[in-house]
């Protein structure tokens, strides 16, 4: 598994490498490369082969259409009303020896976080985040991670 912002250009090393957090001033075009396959978190990029959508709100829905998205089904209602377009759903969680699977996260309607497994290491990342029970009554599904990639809290 490894980690890399703004589409390659700065490599943050092997998981198993990392050895201090290393804060990134933007999470925009974060992408994890899953056994030769990239999945971006939160907006689409030129390698994608999956895009990660944790909500839909406008800043984290991807851009282009084509690429398919893990994205909860009401994220996806919410993204088809919101831009009148048909992302395709990815018809997996699983990408080489990692598997992918939502946790619930109190940020919006339908928002999830992704928690990532395999190889002996895990990762989560948040999304939009709130660590507090919604208006909703929806809680955050809290987890134990190897590393844990935040992105704004409102």
């Amino acid at each position: 598994m490894h980690i890399y912002k703004n589409t390659g250009q700065s490599r943050i090393r092997d998981l198993r490498g990392v050895q201090r957090s290393m804060p990134l001033s933007s999470i925009s075009d974060l992408e994890l490369e899953l056994d030769g396959e990239v999945l971006s978190l939160d907006r689409s990029t030129p390698r994608a082969d999956v895009t990660f959508v944790s909500h839909a709100h406008m800043d984290h829905v991807p851009r282009r259409c084509s690429v398919p998205a893990l994205a909860s089904p009401l994220t996806f209602d919410v993204m088809r009303a919101r831009t009148g377009r048909e992302h395709v759903p990815a018809e997996r969680t699983r990408f080489g020896s990692y598997t992918c699977r939502f946790l619930t996260s109190s940020h919006a309607p339908g928002a999830t976080m992704l928690h990532v497994e395999g190889d002996g290491l895990t990762l989560t990342f948040t999304g939009d985040y709130c660590d507090q029970e919604n208006a909703f009554g929806v809680r955050p599904e809290h987890v134990t991670c190897d590393v844990l990639v935040m992105d704004s809290t409102y």
